[in-house]
Order: C-alpha cells, then structure tokens, then sequence
C-alpha cells in the first residue's frame, strides 16, 4: 500500500512531462496550433506563457497525486479516479488559455497550395515488418498455449486489477472468459495496423526529413502493437500461473509506458521539426480547432498534426470517411461483446 502512494504522485508527474512535451506543438511554426513567426518560440512572450503552461502543469500533477494518494488511503473511490480526470480537464484549459495569448501573435496562414509527394525511399525496413508480425505470432501462440493447458485453467481467475494491485473483476471458464482478452487485443491490432498502413500509403513524403518522420511514426505504431499484444497474452495466460490473484502492481506497467513515452515523444518532436521545415505543414483552411483536418482538396490521406506528435486523417479522404468508423466501431463492438 505504501509502494502504490508512493507510485501514484510519480505517475502524475510523469503525465505532466508527457502532457508538457506533446500539447505546445512540435513545429517550429505553431505554437499551441497558432501559426506563428519563425524565432517566435525564443522571444520574451513565447517564454512566458510556457512557463505559465508548464507551473500550471506540474500544479496539476501535484494536487491530482496528492488526491490520489489521499484517495487509496482512505479507500474512497472518487478520490482513486481524480487524478486523470482532473488533469484531463486542467490539461485542455491550460492548453486553451495558453493558445489564447498566443493568438495576438498570429501571422497569415499559409496558402492552399501543396507541392506534389514523391516517392523516396521504402519506410518499412525488414525489422520494421518483423515488429509488425510479431504481435500478432504473440496472440496466436498464446491462443494455442490456452488451448493446449485448457484443462489446467481454473473454473474462475481475475482478469483485471485495480490501482491498488488488487483482482476487481472476475473471468469464467469459457471461450469468451478465456479467450476474450486476446481477441480484444486482435481488435486493437486492427485499429493500429490500419492506421498504420494510412500512414505509410497516405503521408506526403518529400524528401528525407519526411520520409523519416513517417518511419518513425510507424515504428511507434508497431511497437505499440508490440506492447498491447504482451500485455494482453500476460493477462490472458495468467490462470495457468501458480497464483493468479497476484500479479505485477498495475502502476508499475503504467510508469514504464509513460517513461518510454517521454523518451519517444522528444524523439518525434525532433523529427516533426526537421519534417516541418523541409515539407511545411497542411493548409490553414483544413484544420479545425487546431486538431482536426478536413481539406477535400488535399489528396493527403493523413498529415502531420500541429498538436502533439505524429500524423492525424485527413477526415475529408474518401478513405478515411469511411474506413475510420467502422474500424472504431468493430473495436467498440468487439470490446462489448467480450465484456457483457
């Protein structure tokens, strides 16, 4: 119990560092999705509201890991959830109070006008596609294991823990209480792989800044499938453990996933500067708050975001228009089907 306290303001603290990192905006000419003047970022009023955005970010995880820890202690339960929530919110409001003071500082936005993609060179190395495969060799094999121990699975086992490390939820002895973690898991590689597969098939790529900022969101994404496929294969073969109401404390897999994703969200930040300079960014018409883009014009099927890392759809591509509900939808149904 004194272990799972402790824990809790670190991860708050860590959720703070990741929030730091992704909400101000990677490129050299946004800041908090406001097109701003290149060197912005140096002068004195850029300085000043992210020291602001940063002291109200680690105020946040200050109070989120002391109601937290305050929470577990005294075993109530709407203390437990505060942390995430609360940061949640005070997230988004800082976020937006910040691109307020921001917005003064504006320059026109870029025009419409986008250079045709080439095609340089191949994104996925052959590492790239063994780290796409191998997820799924994992789901498969710990299927087949399941099967193959069946009758060592006892009749009822916990299929999920709470903060304190304690069994919250209880699983049967059937195809769906056996075997549901693992399609959940499979769902899950559906959603990724696709948005993967966009990403390669459908990110403008020209020249080598770009090509390598799209391998490196790839790869992310296969490691991400990497991560959910083991720990979905430990959950799901944990039965046949010799305890399997202890296992390893939730919190120390929740600060392991954030640490790396400090550590891979700077490595993106780098890379989505050098892409930005060489490429510019998607037309100012097509985003939406910042955050969403839609642009039937632009044949891009995803583009680089202005908040946070990475790529997000062009929501306005025949592609996405529909393939991107249905691939929630399957995982939603999927999720509902395993749990009710």
């Amino acid at each position: 119990m004194t272990l799972t306290i402790l824990l809790i303001p670190v991860l708050a603290a860590l959720t703070a560092a990741v929030v730091f990192q992704m909400t101000p905006g990677g490129h050299p000419g946004f800041l908090f999705g406001v097109p701003v003047a290149e060197g912005f970022r140096q002068s004195a009023p850029s300085q000043a509201i992210l020291r602001r955005f940063t002291l109200g970010n680690w105020i946040t995880a200050l109070v989120a890991g002391w109601a937290g820890a305050l929470g577990l202690q005294s075993g109530k339960a709407w203390l437990m959830v505060a942390p995430p929530l609360l940061q949640a919110v005070a997230g988004t409001l800082l976020f937006h109070w910040s691109k307020a003071r921001v917005e003064p500082f504006a320059i026109e936005p870029r025009s419409s006008v986008r250079r045709a993609a080439l095609r340089p060179e191949p994104v996925m190395a052959w590492w790239s596609w063994i780290l796409v495969l191998l997820p799924l060799l994992i789901l498969i094999g710990s299927a087949e294991y399941l099967a193959q121990h069946w009758d060592q699975i006892p009749a009822r086992f916990p299929i999920h823990w709470g903060i304190n490390g304690q069994p919250d939820r209880w699983g049967e002895k059937s195809f769906k209480g056996v075997y549901g973690v693992l399609i959940i898991g499979l769902s899950t590689l559906v959603l990724l792989y696709s948005i993967l597969a966009m990403t390669v098939l459908g990110a403008p790529r020209r020249g080598p800044a770009t090509t390598r900022f799209v391998r490196l969101t790839v790869n992310a994404l296969a490691g991400s499938g990497l991560f959910v496929s083991l720990l979905m294969s430990y959950i799901a073969l944990h039965p046949l453990t010799a305890n399997p109401e202890k296992t390893l404390h939730p919190l120390w897999i929740v600060l392991a996933v954030m640490a790396a994703s400090i550590a891979l969200v700077r490595t993106l930040s780098r890379a989505a500067q050098d892409a930005e300079a060489e490429a510019g960014g998607a037309p100012e018409e097509g985003w939406l708050w910042s955050s969403f883009y839609y642009a039937p014009q632009d044949p891009a099927m995803m583009v680089q975001r202005r908040i946070g890392v990475g790529f997000t759809p062009n929501f306005a591509h025949p592609v996405v228009k529909w393939a991107f509900p249905l691939l929630l939808l399957q995982m939603f149904a999927v999720i509902f089907l395993v749990t009710h």
